[in-house]
């Protein structure tokens, strides 16, 4: 049954996002949220949660930027009328759905998580931090803030608002901080020696 559950959700927020996201969501898109619902499992595997707590994650990463497609600010509120509605539309327990809705809600920066499982979701909603992807991806989100809001973005700008998002961001879990931090710190002191590097061709 539990299963089902997933599955059907899974197929839902794929034709969500087949018949509704912009050609603009480079970076919010399918892939992001595969890559946060995959997050979740494995920290979660890590950090023992039970088998409920992992399906009420799953439900949570697979909604939790479909408020994305229809605006920029504010998306996480929309997505979390978007998983309430279906949740309550398949009869799913309220206590669960209450869950899931702190969870999505719980994703807004900065981060201030309420439980554990808001801790592991938004460690896997900023793993890719903490990991070598990390450019290829701000690229990416880069071009989707300059398509969406038709406004191009300068090198430095771009460069500085990455090392105060690196700088304050934070892992809560033992596992993310363990596997992520210092790739992160990594990716840091990069960005600070390409805003260097920027600084002097100026």
């Amino acid at each position: 049954m539990k299963d089902s559950i997933l599955s059907q959700i899974e197929n839902y927020v794929f034709e969500y996002f087949k018949n509704n996201a912009p050609a603009e969501n480079v970076y919010h898109n399918i892939s992001h949220v595969q890559f946060v619902v995959n997050m979740v499992k494995e920290i979660s595997d890590k950090t023992g949660v039970s088998e409920e707590d992992l399906e009420i994650l799953q439900i949570s990463a697979w909604f939790h930027d479909l408020g994305h497609i229809k605006t920029w600010e504010g998306h996480e509120e929309v997505s979390a009328k978007l998983a309430e509605k279906y949740l309550n539309d398949i009869n799913y327990p309220k206590a669960s759905i209450k869950k899931v809705v702190g969870c999505i809600l719980a994703t807004r920066i900065p981060h201030k998580p309420n439980n554990l499982l808001e801790e592991i979701i938004c460690d896997a909603d900023i793993a890719h931090i903490g990991t070598k992807d990390f450019f290829d991806l701000s690229d990416l989100l880069k071009l989707e803030i300059e398509t969406r809001k038709n406004k191009k973005l300068p090198d430095s700008e771009w460069l500085n608002k990455n090392i105060e998002f690196l700088t304050k961001s934070k892992f809560f879990t033992k596992y993310a901080k363990k596997t992520f931090e210092e790739t992160k710190n990594t990716n840091l002191l990069k960005l600070q020696e390409r805003l260097n590097e920027n600084s002097l061709f100026k």
